[in-house]
């Protein structure tokens, strides 16, 4: 009886410590998406998008994005400023569903994440930054990256809407900044690479961080093909209740 005894102790605390590493790792991946523009009720930039072959440049986009992030739903405006056969084209993120919009349609469109938006960015790369709530962790690993600590991420679509099946991703493990992403189809097969940069310095409820500044992402089924994601002027605000409904797309 006392051997039993011990093993079922045995038993509980081993998964007590897996719930709270779990809970630990789950905290990390929401920091990570914070300082991405995620988990925040409210914020806005501006994002030059610039699309290369070869490295030359081959177009490039400005774009305006409105985000807000309540109870894990994630809800985003974009808003297309240049080219000029761009201006007045607009994309709504609304329970996980994507909407476009532009001159000509009675109504927005459904759209897919995955649909590609300009270079090797897709529509979901702008939209929707909201890992913590759309993705399992698998597993957690620990791996050295340009001379820093990472923890080594793996991660799972937990929904048909989330724009990839799997993602690895490397987060510092001192920041917990991402640095690195790795995207996977349900096949397997490697779609892209990002690396993210963190230079904008900023100020949200009275403390100092280092927000989110440029992604660069390198489309791995298209050789020598990679989009460079810019972002500036971020700012902290609060959005109305119609700011992020369908029916004023128009």
């Amino acid at each position: 009886m006392k051997n039993i005894t011990v093993i079922i102790l045995f038993l509980f605390s081993h998964i007590s410590m897996a719930q709270n590493i779990d809970e630990k790792f789950k905290e990390i991946l929401r920091e990570s998406d914070f300082y991405r523009g995620s988990q925040i009720s409210g914020i806005s930039w501006i994002l030059h998008v610039q699309n290369f072959k070869d490295k030359k440049q081959e177009n490039e986009l400005l774009i305006h994005v409105e985000v807000s992030t309540l109870n894990n739903k994630q809800f985003a405006l974009i808003t297309f400023l240049s080219p000029s056969n761009s201006i007045g084209k607009k994309m709504l993120l609304r329970d996980q569903n994507l909407f476009f919009m532009k001159k000509g349609l009675r109504q927005p469109i459904l759209i897919s994440g995955r649909q590609r938006l300009s270079g090797a960015a897709a529509n979901a790369d702008i939209t929707s930054c909201n890992y913590y709530a759309d993705y399992e962790i698998i597993e957690v690993k620990e791996a050295k990256y340009d001379g820093s600590d990472y923890w080594v991420f793996n991660l799972r679509a937990n929904n048909n809407q989330a724009s990839y099946y799997n993602i690895i991703y490397w987060i510092d493990k001192d920041k917990h900044q991402a640095k690195k992403a790795e995207f996977y189809g349900k096949s397997g097969k490697q779609i892209k690479t990002a690396l993210f940069r963190y230079n904008n310095p900023v100020k949200y409820k009275s403390e100092d961080y280092n927000f989110i500044s440029q992604i660069c992402i390198f489309d791995n089924l298209r050789e020598s093909h990679y989009t460079i994601l810019d972002l500036r002027d971020i700012k902290f605000e609060e959005f109305g209740n119609s700011k992020f409904l369908k029916e004023n797309l128009n």
